[in-house]
């Protein structure tokens, strides 16, 4: 499962943004308990604009229909969490 697609598509479900603000609402908004380098996040706009997910206009990247429909289909599925190694001094 590609995490940072979802994140990507649920941050564009609130409104166009461009890379920069993307990479800026991913550090500040989840941060705190999920993060991610700047260097993956332009990567996987580029993965989900070559899948019709987003599109990419003057005001920045939109989701497309496509791109709802699968994040709503993701936030409804019922799926096993990854064994992820945890921080101690979080």
């Amino acid at each position: 499962m590609r995490t940072l697609k979802f994140a990507v598509l649920g941050i564009l479900s609130l409104k166009p943004m461009n890379e920069e603000e993307i990479g800026q609402t991913i550090s500040q908004d989840i941060g705190c308990f999920w993060s991610t380098k700047h260097i993956q996040v332009i990567p996987e706009i580029n993965r989900l604009t070559k899948e019709g997910l987003i599109t990419k206009n003057p005001d920045g990247y939109n989701i497309t229909h496509k791109g709802s429909a699968e994040l709503d289909q993701w936030l409804v599925k019922d799926q096993a969490l990854d064994n992820t190694a945890k921080d101690i001094f979080s």
